[in-house]
């Protein structure tokens, strides 16, 4: 896969692009970010051809209106610059992933293939901290149906930060999960691994045939999935495509799942969407958000 420090990731006359990205990042990652603009404009840097194409409306909304905008920008999107800077150190330890290989070390999981991969939490979150930066090569919309990505969801959170991204309240769920696992003040960063396992149906079963008994089912219409369903499994039956509108419109089942569960976005970057005999099975990420209401009225209630 191509990461943003991959050596094929280049600009068109071949210069490699991640000493361009880390500059970028360096002027973010000094505490002195005086306004949202300052984002906006090294995301711009970054992906030049771009530029007058992308608006970031939801993006400085957020900063006028969020009663933590001081934090965010103050805080948290320094400490973001510094984890996306760390991406091939984190990368290219012996923990950072694991059983994986191809350009960056990180294998993609594509339709029909039956695999694993296994990625540390602190892996996982200089990745999306890469991905809020807009930082990986070849994964922004549209996409051509020659494009070797046309199959997968795409990943770098330009969407999410323009007029398009509904409701606004997503950027509320992100930063939580990003000020905690980009806090300076704890060394060690995010421990653990996540795991995700491609599979697929060996032979379908014959369900007209079948004369196998159905286990007991229960069935409720009170709570919610992620407050009452404690050590269960979890299940996302929304769309081919991981997440669905989770980083442009749509905040539904799937889309807070992944809102509440931020460490499942990486499931974006690595998984080809599914045909109609598979299914993606992610172990260890965390909830790191409460929310409330649904569709129109979903907002972020705390940590």
């Amino acid at each position: 896969m191509k990461l943003p420090c991959s050596p094929s990731n280049g600009t068109s006359d071949g210069t490699p692009k991640w000493p361009l990205i880390v500059h970028q990042l360096e002027s973010l990652s000094q505490s002195t970010i005086a306004s949202s603009q300052q984002i906006e404009d090294v995301i711009l840097s970054i992906n030049s051809a771009y530029r007058g194409l992308w608006d970031f409306v939801t993006l400085h909304k957020h900063f006028s209106t969020s009663l933590n905008a001081s934090s965010h920008l103050c805080t948290v999107i320094p400490s973001m610059a510094m984890m996306a800077m760390k991406l091939k150190e984190i990368c290219d330890s012996r923990d950072g992933c694991i059983g994986n290989g191809g350009d960056g070390g990180i294998s993609l999981l594509h339709r029909g293939v039956r695999g694993s991969v296994t990625l540390s939490k602190k892996c996982v979150a200089s990745l999306l901290c890469c991905a809020f930066f807009c930082a990986f090569p070849r994964r922004n919309e549209p996409l051509a149906d020659t494009s070797e990505y046309r199959l997968f969801p795409t990943i770098n959170f330009n969407k999410i930060f323009s007029s398009h991204s509904w409701p606004p309240c997503k950027l509320e769920f992100l930063f939580n999960y990003f000020s905690r696992v980009c806090n300076p003040n704890n060394s060690t960063g995010p421990q653990g691994n996540i795991v995700i396992e491609r599979k697929g149906l060996i032979r379908k079963p014959d369900w007209e045939s079948s004369t196998t008994k159905l286990f007991r089912v229960t069935v409720r219409s009170d709570g919610t999935i992620e407050d009452d369903a404690p050590g269960h499994l979890l299940v996302d039956f929304a769309n081919k495509k991981l997440g669905g509108g989770v980083l442009g419109h749509g905040s539904v089942q799937e889309e807070i799942m992944f809102l509440t569960h931020p460490e499942l976005l990486i499931t974006r970057l690595l998984c080809a969407e599914l045909d109609d005999d598979e299914a993606i099975i992610v172990r260890g990420h965390e909830r790191y958000s409460r929310s409330s209401g649904y569709s129109a009225s979903l907002s972020f209630a705390g940590n």
